[in-house]
């Protein structure tokens, strides 16, 4: 008969021995040495066999009896990651943990891969010498992780992304620049195509689709979505991008506007890069204006549901279009209406938030260009929507970009 014992056997099975109450029978003296000593949690509970609220408790009792100060206690790190960061102190002066959690929202896992990096890879150089610009151990790091790591492509790029965090903060960048570029040209990405994009109807559906979310979910969804495609910003994080836009202040991401004809509107995104929108259609300003003066200073600009927008949108898409759409796939659209409005190849690197990696524009322009012959473009421009374009070429004669 298959099934486990609880279904052969009942449910009353009971397989396991209640135990004695009380404190439990462990090793409290190594406890208290391994606590004072650093070691994480996770790692005391292995060594005592013993769950983390014991743990817990006698750090408790350390600290009542004045013998562990709460300064020892505020990194939760193994002795292997205090080495690491004692080392990273050494060569920088702060905590490589600590300005890794002022960046990043990933920063234990990205904290944890480059400690095994140093540990493992490199087993444990100095990185007081690899910070000298005129020493040449930090190439002879960069060679040796690409040695090891290298051959696995697939999980390159993103491997890269991580240790670029370490090199970053200990000054290297030059090494980034040299060895870990992020690049299409070392680590190709395949590009998303959506020839849906290139039907001369595809303007008219997807002004459709942003009509229907926003009577499913408000008017501002809809702005947002608007925004996205006009700005090509990402949708982004807290303090970056769409999701990080603060009203009246400075942060990351910010909008100022004295009027609809008057803004200061300045984009945070990944890497740290900074952009200055220039430019945003009138109509399109009008309602961010009407958004902005219900705000109050230092709100977020938008105070949305992304994961249900997301939904919403890929639903809608899918429905009408034929594909369902990501909301990251707006950034090739507002670049694909850009061309068509005339908006030469060589300045999208620079306009709203473009591409640094030139390549990637290129490769996705250059593809619409090529599905879309000429004769169709006056139509296809034609249809995209008045909240887009208007006003559009007289800028962009008048040379304001």
């Amino acid at each position: 008969m298959l099934g486990s014992d609880k279904q052969i056997l009942g449910s009353s099975l009971e397989t396991k021995t209640k135990s004695e109450k009380g404190r439990p029978k462990i090793n409290r003296e190594l406890g208290y040495q391994l606590i004072k000593a650093g070691y994480s949690t996770r790692y005391i509970c292995k060594v005592l066999g013993c769950k983390s609220r014991t743990v817990r408790l006698m750090k408790k009792e350390l600290k009542e009896k004045g013998e562990l100060q709460p300064q020892e206690t505020t990194t939760d790190l193994d002795k292997i990651a205090l080495d690491f960061d004692e080392e990273c102190k050494r060569a920088v002066g702060i905590s490589f943990h600590d300005w890794l959690k002022s960046q990043v929202k990933g920063y234990k896992w990205i904290f944890n891969f480059c400690k095994l990096c140093w540990e493992k890879v490199w087993d444990k150089p100095s990185l007081v010498l690899v910070k000298d610009r005129d020493n040449q151990l930090a190439d002879q790091l960069a060679m040796k992780w690409l040695e090891v790591f290298g051959d696995d492509v697939r999980r390159l790029r993103r491997r890269k992304k991580i240790i670029r965090y370490l090199f970053r903060f200990l000054g290297r960048h030059d090494v980034c620049d040299r060895y870990l570029r992020m690049t299409l040209t070392r680590e190709p990405e395949e590009v998303r195509e959506l020839p849906h994009i290139t039907f001369v109807d595809f303007p008219v559906k997807l002004d459709e689709c942003i009509r229907l979310c926003e009577q499913m979910l408000g008017w501002e969804y809809g702005l947002a979505l608007k925004l996205k495609i006009v700005t090509m910003m990402r949708t982004g994080s807290e303090g970056k991008e769409l999701l990080g836009i603060r009203v009246g202040e400075e942060n990351h991401s910010y909008l100022i506007m004295k009027h609809e004809d008057e803004f200061r509107f300045k984009v945070t995104a990944k890497r740290n890069e900074v952009w200055n929108i220039t430019w945003i259609p009138k109509g399109l300003r009008r309602e961010l204006f009407a958004l902005y003066v219900h705000k109050c200073k230092g709100e977020k600009l938008f105070q949305i549901d992304i994961a249900k927008l997301r939904k919403t949108f890929g639903d809608v898409t899918e429905k009408i279009i034929g594909v369902r759409l990501k909301l990251h796939d707006l950034r090739k659209v507002g670049l694909s209406w850009y061309h068509v409005m005339g908006l030469p190849l060589e300045y999208v690197d620079r306009f709203n938030v473009g591409w640094t990696d030139f390549n990637t524009a290129k490769k996705f322009y250059l593809q619409f260009r090529q599905i879309l012959r000429k004769a169709e473009r006056q139509a296809y421009k034609e249809k995209i929507p008045d909240w887009f374009k208007e006003g559009f070429e007289q800028w962009l004669e008048e040379g304001e970009w």
